[in-house]
């Protein structure tokens, strides 16, 4: 078979891996145990989301370096143990201090998570020169589509065998898949160097050709920075969603089985919503994909706020679709930005460094929780989003001469 046929069976592969590891996205589902067995606060589970994308974060940065030294093979296969380990730990953890939760699901899941993640974005990316926004928007779709897959099958086994055997089914599970998965991915060669030039065509070529920026000089440029700025407010609106989307139903009066469904409907809109912005980025651009999905993000946190006040819970709906649909656009953005505008020879760390927006931007789940306990319902939450969302919005006008 030739490397052209090659590298979809890499992508199949790929999108599989991360369709299981996006199950930490069904944080409001899997956290149910919890509230119920050991009365922990919705602040401070919303506060183990926050931890595990700040691990996840710390593994993209941790996978970016590990591409320079290890082969991608015994990369997965560590991300697979980290993770198995992590949710092992958190089925047999007793409830008597939640640190043991956010050491194992936030520290070793996120870790775990994080490194698998870059690591077969940016060996797959390169193998499609011509549609890297596309195929990473496919990639992350499976991440974003896991809820919607394991949302319904944790329920349904919790019942069945109890939280416990479930947390531990899903670490070996996915110890399993990494392991066998990581025989059917090969990263992308290094591009070729390009014939040399004469100093006459070097000169002419090097004001408008490309360029490959080291992290070191990415961090330098205020480019950057407004980007990562505009990343981290509308990525804080899904996220604030995400952690606390069950509850946030059942308070606009949606029963809580809907409630459930509709975090996996989410779920789908999250998965759609990066195909749609590799797809919008590769054809239009960044600028328009940005303004895009900055509206987006803004009606979300207005269609539940009018839900709530109101008294029409069919609002939510679209709210919650919306909410999937625009967060999903920021890691794809992300990818296609980075690689863009400062090159791709360093992009592994690039992007790493880029997507620890997602840390940053789950803090809004820890803020919302804070609200919610603040004002007794999630209006106040619902405000808060819309600032975000508008803040967004601002943010992206800064960037329509990069």
């Amino acid at each position: 078979m030739s490397a052209g046929n090659k590298r979809y069976i890499y992508v199949a592969a790929g999108t599989l891996v991360l369709l299981l590891a996006g199950v930490i996205y069904a944080w409001s589902i899997l956290n149910a145990p919890f509230q119920t067995e050991f009365g922990w606060s919705p602040a401070a589970l919303g506060l183990n989301f926050t931890l595990t994308m700040g691990s996840f974060c710390a593994g993209l940065i941790t996978g970016g370096f590990l591409l320079k030294r290890l082969p991608l093979r015994a990369i997965m296969i560590l991300a697979g143990v980290l993770v198995c380990a992590g949710f092992s730990i958190t089925g047999m953890m007793s409830g008597n201090n939640i640190l043991v939760l956010y050491i194992a699901y936030a520290v070793f899941c996120g870790l775990g998570i994080g490194i698998v993640y870059n690591s077969l974005i940016s060996s797959i990316m390169g193998w499609f020169p011509d549609k890297r926004a596309t195929v990473s928007g496919i990639l992350m779709m499976g991440f974003g589509a896991s809820t919607l897959v394991f949302g319904f099958i944790a329920n349904a086994i919790m019942s069945a065998v109890g939280w416990r055997s479930m947390y531990i089914g899903i670490g070996v599970t996915m110890l399993v898949v990494f392991a066998i998965c990581s025989f059917l991915v090969r990263p992308a060669p290094p591009p070729k160097p390009a014939p040399p030039k004469s100093e006459s065509e070097a000169a002419a070529a090097q004001p408008n050709g490309p360029r490959d920026y080291k992290t070191s000089e990415v961090l330098r440029l205020s480019s950057f920075w407004r980007f990562y700025g505009f990343e981290v407010f509308i990525a804080a609106v899904g996220a604030c969603v995400i952690a606390m989307a069950r509850p946030m139903g059942m308070y606009v009066g949606i029963a809580e089985v809907t409630a459930v469904m509709l975090v996996g409907v989410s779920s789908v809109s999250n998965g759609f919503g990066r195909i749609v912005a590799g797809m919008l980025f590769d054809k239009k651009g960044s600028i328009v994909t940005m303004r895009t999905v900055g509206v987006l993000a803004l009606l979300t946190p207005l269609l539940m706020l009018l839900s709530s006040v109101t008294n029409q819970p069919a609002l939510f709906v679209p709210g919650i679709m919306l909410a999937g649909f625009s967060y999903g656009f920021t890691p794809v953005l992300s990818s296609g930005f980075m690689g863009k505008t400062y090159g791709m020879k360093n992009f592994p760390l690039n992007f790493s460094v880029a997507s620890t927006f997602l840390f940053v931007a789950s803090f809004s789940a820890t803020v919302g929780g804070w609200l919610y306990g603040a004002s007794g319902g999630f209006n106040a939450v619902f405000i808060f989003m819309a600032v975000l969302g508008a803040l967004g919005i601002v943010m992206a006008e800064t960037l329509k001469s990069v």
